[in-house]
């Protein structure tokens, strides 16, 4: 999910998404206006940058005229507390034509929002993943080892969840939805698709920030 070190310069992703756009993402949907109303909701925006489409997900923290403000955490394998990024996200037409001075603007090709505030990030190994990365999704169920009566337990409780950021080594699987990328053949576009995934090899953990 660190997929976003490197800055580039908005005129080059300007100039990129107009050339690849047809031959990446088929006819795009741009079908999201921006709206206040979904201040903290859970969120993935599709996106082109330097011909490669990419997908963030994490939470709606604000909104900047024609566009998203989202905020999700990265670059977590070195431990808490998670490293947040800030991104700016706006519809194709506002891309186009004004200038843009932040540093992580995107013109959103597809975004899709759940009205689900429990966001959150891990570092671990998503399913069938062999490798530990960071993780943003929107929190289902979890299941830990409780401390006082030695047991395995299941509970979809967010509270509870977050409760034992301190000790991910307890926590033996995670539950969660999340934002993937996938091509439609039909429509002949690359789309978003919101799944359910797990994670049984988990590191260490939080809730995606308002702030």
């Amino acid at each position: 999910m660190s997929h976003h070190k490197d800055d580039i310069r908005i005129d080059e992703a300007e100039d990129t998404s107009l050339k690849t756009e047809n031959i990446s993402v088929g006819a795009g949907a741009y079908n999201s206006a921006c709206k206040s109303s979904d201040n903290g909701k859970g969120v993935g925006v599709m996106y082109q940058q330097q011909g490669a489409v990419k997908i963030h997900n994490g939470r709606i923290i604000g909104c900047d005229s024609e566009g998203y403000i989202v905020r999700h955490c990265s670059d977590a394998s070195k431990g808490s507390p998670f490293k947040y990024d800030k991104f700016y996200f706006y519809n194709e037409k506002y891309f186009r034509t004004h200038t843009i001075n932040h540093s992580h603007a995107h013109a959103f090709i597809d975004i899709g929002i759940r009205n689900n505030k429990h966001v959150f990030c891990y570092y671990g190994k998503e399913k069938d993943a062999k490798n530990l990365y960071t993780h943003n999704g929107i929190f289902h169920s979890f299941t830990y080892k409780d401390p006082t009566i030695k047991k395995s337990v299941t509970s979809s409780d967010f509270n509870t969840f977050l409760s034992f950021s301190t000790a991910p080594h307890l926590v033996s699987k995670i539950v969660y939805y999340h934002y993937v990328e996938e091509y439609d053949n039909k429509k002949h576009e690359t789309v978003l698709r919101y799944v359910k995934t797990s994670a049984s090899d988990i590191k260490h953990y939080g809730e995606v920030a308002n702030k």
